[in-house]
């Protein structure tokens, strides 16, 4: 079925569900021609899907307007793309006003202080909140610094020694064996693991005095 003449529209305009298959396997690539078309020269329009559907809205709609309006006068498929590349040049300069409406509302909160009003309470809010942020990890930091000192001061001479020597000394496993009397590197390693343990059960021990005291206080 080519569409050629306004008897062949008949049954495509009085909704015959059949026709109108066969109409839209016809023109299906007329209208997605156009519509690639209009969608590569416009940036103020969507996708090109988008712009298909809007004009097979517009051949059906109004009970076929579009098409009962076709008088026979040259091939349809002329018609059906005039009539189509008409639609989306007044859709785009609708969506253009709109584009220019939204731009000049914009201008006007800017020029008024509300835009920028809103964009420096924004930013003013987040710089606050990453403010508080670090001020909170400082000071997490410093009260595990304080434990770990703490720990450290309620080892053996030894003890401390050995951690001085390795973590701000930064001595080599081989002093540490000598100055300790180890007989293998293994055995630096060894001790070292244990004071780390050592040193997480006093802060741990230290925590939970901490609790207790506070909670006798709340208690009081």
């Amino acid at each position: 079925m080519q569409f050629l003449t306004e008897s062949d529209l008949v049954g495509v305009i009085e909704g015959d569900r059949q026709a109108r298959i066969e109409f839209y396997d016809t023109f299906e690539p007329v209208v997605r021609r156009i519509a690639h078309t209009v969608n590569h020269k416009s940036v103020a329009w969507r996708s090109a899907d988008d712009v298909q559907n809007e004009l097979w809205k517009f051949i059906f709609c109004d009970s076929c307007r579009l098409l009962r309006k076709y008088n026979g006068r040259g091939p349809f498929s002329h018609y059906l793309a005039s009539c189509l590349s008409r639609r989306c040049k007044d859709i785009m300069r609708s969506v253009n006003r709109e584009n220019s409406r939204r731009q000049s509302k914009g201008n006007e909160c800017v020029s008024h202080g509300g835009w920028l009003e809103y964009v420096q309470n924004a930013v003013a809010e987040k710089k606050r909140v990453e403010d508080e942020a670090q001020e909170s990890f400082e000071r997490a930091v410093t009260y595990e610094k304080e434990q770990l000192n703490n720990a450290v001061e309620r080892l053996d001479i030894e003890s401390r020694l050995f951690i001085k020597m390795l973590v701000k000394d930064r001595c080599k496993p081989e002093i540490l064996m000598k100055a300790f009397n180890l007989s293998t590197t293994a055995a630096v390693y060894t001790r070292k693991h244990r004071l780390i343990a050592k040193l997480r059960k006093l802060m741990l021990e230290q925590k939970a005095n901490a609790a207790e005291n506070a909670a006798e206080i709340r208690e009081d």
